[in-house]
């Protein structure tokens, strides 16, 4: 009969606690090293021998013969004996498969014990591991067994796929442009589209699928604007996958984004903003959802934004102020900060929109030293492509109403005194709620505007 609940939880926790320390049982072992030891002559030797084995041959999948196993390891590590490995092996299973399957500690040191008997390490336990271990420790290891591939096979995937995940209106598709350049495989220079993604929009959608990607037998740069997640970030370390993240001070976020999103909603082509969920809004005209009016479907993407703030007969004044305190001020700093804590940072940059404008080609020495190996030409082509890239084109006045936002500081244009004490407290009631705000004066020490 099987233990209630509770009783198994807490009987897995003090087995497993047993496995935990493998010094244990190295030292059990250096003391049984000589086989004339006092052990070999004690009596009781034998019979914790005859135990033993007559516990290996009635093996079974009950949990409830884990106190049996402990209580033999007990007596073992007392005697100074090695314990059996196939006993270790099978009270590790009984755990992870009746008491804690999640528990990455116990199937790290699984793979550890079927590795010394030269077992087959099942995939599905190696996920396990890879879950339980940092981030960055699982993408040095993706990148470190990925073979090297014959002359005329693809190179690894780490070397043909790059992520830009950007902020909106932080430069990011400059970003895909100048990557693409710098990529030395002629064949991977070129924005990419995952063998999942719409037809309608080449962005990625939702969170990342891990099989599809790890099976991507293309290459090139994938653009998104999705959101930090747990499995977002899995999905990367686990493939070894690099990325940069673009973000840009938020108070010109919100007057470029709500130049953009004009400037969409005026074009005769709406593809963009066209849901492309598998449930499309019922509004198609209005590209509004009737149920969530305050919903905007952008690549895939669901942003807390209504876009009937946006049309060319709407006011400024009263868009600026629903994107400040109608919830996308928020959604902004949190997705920010979000990308900062789950970032795998040995594969990863995060790139402020202000550094292409103030230093240009120190930024990309740092991209081609992380992404390229310092390849020598791949520097000079990301320098010219932001060197070709204008900042302040000729714009049309009615997508633009108060100037072109390629310039920094250009809420003050933007923002009127309400907006500022407006989005000044948005701002404080974020860093004093949010957990981990305080990151963001690490990019941004001047996230206050003036009033």
């Amino acid at each position: 009969m099987i233990a209630p609940d509770e009783d198994r939880v807490l009987l897995g926790e003090h087995v497993a606690n047993i496995w935990e320390n493998a010094g244990l049982i190295a030292a059990s072992l250096a003391k049984c090293a000589n086989p004339n030891s006092y052990q070999l002559r004690d009596a009781s030797f034998h019979k914790l021998q005859r135990k033993t084995a007559e516990l290996l041959q009635r093996l079974n999948w009950n949990p409830e013969q884990l106190p049996e196993i402990h209580a033999l390891y007990a007596k073992h590590l007392k005697a100074g004996l090695a314990f059996p490995i196939e006993l270790e092996e099978h009270s590790l299973r009984l755990i992870l498969k009746f008491i804690r399957p999640d528990d990455g500690g116990a199937a790290h040191r699984l793979i550890e014990v079927l590795r010394l008997q030269g077992k087959t390490i099942p995939s599905e336990l190696q996920v396990q591991d890879d879950r339980a271990s940092p981030p960055e420790h699982v993408a040095t290891r993706a990148r470190a067994i990925e073979k090297q591939p014959a002359e005329e096979a693809l190179p690894p995937l780490y070397k043909r796929v790059l992520f830009v995940v950007g902020l909106p209106k932080s430069a990011s598709r400059l970003m895909v442009k100048v990557l693409a350049e710098m990529q030395p495989d002629e064949r991977f220079r070129k924005p990419a589209t995952l063998p999942y993604a719409s037809d309608v929009a080449e962005d990625v959608q939702a969170d990342l699928r891990y099989h599809d990607l790890a099976g991507f037998t293309g290459g090139g740069i994938i653009h998104s604007h999705m959101s930090a997640t747990d499995v977002n970030r899995y999905v990367l370390a686990r493939l070894g996958l690099g990325g940069i993240i673009t973000v840009r001070h938020p108070a010109d976020h919100i007057a470029a984004l709500y130049c953009h999103i004009r400037g969409l909603l005026s074009a005769r082509d709406k593809s963009e903003i066209i849901d492309t969920a598998p449930t499309p809004p019922t509004a198609r005209e209005d590209y509004v959802d009737e149920s969530k009016p305050s919903q905007l479907y952008y690549h895939g993407v669901i942003f807390p934004v209504d876009p009937r703030f946006f049309g060319l007969e709407a006011s400024v004044d009263d868009a600026i102020t629903h994107l400040i305190a109608g919830g996308y001020l928020f959604h902004a700093l949190s997705w920010i900060v979000s990308w900062q804590l789950f970032r795998v940072r040995n594969i990863s940059m995060i790139v402020r929109y202000e550094d292409f404008l103030s230093e240009p080609q120190e930024l990309i020495q740092r991209i081609n030293a992380r992404f390229f190996d310092n390849h020598p030409d791949a520097a000079s082509r990301g320098i010219a492509t932001i060197a070709n890239t204008g900042y302040v084109p000729s714009f049309d006045a009615s997508i633009y109403p108060r100037g072109h936002t390629g310039g920094p500081g250009i809420w003050k244009c933007y923002f009127s005194r309400q907006h500022r004490r407006s989005y000044n407290e948005v701002c404080r009631k974020f860093t004093s709620a949010y957990p981990y705000a305080s990151l963001l004066n690490r990019l941004y020490g001047n996230l206050f505007v003036d009033e």
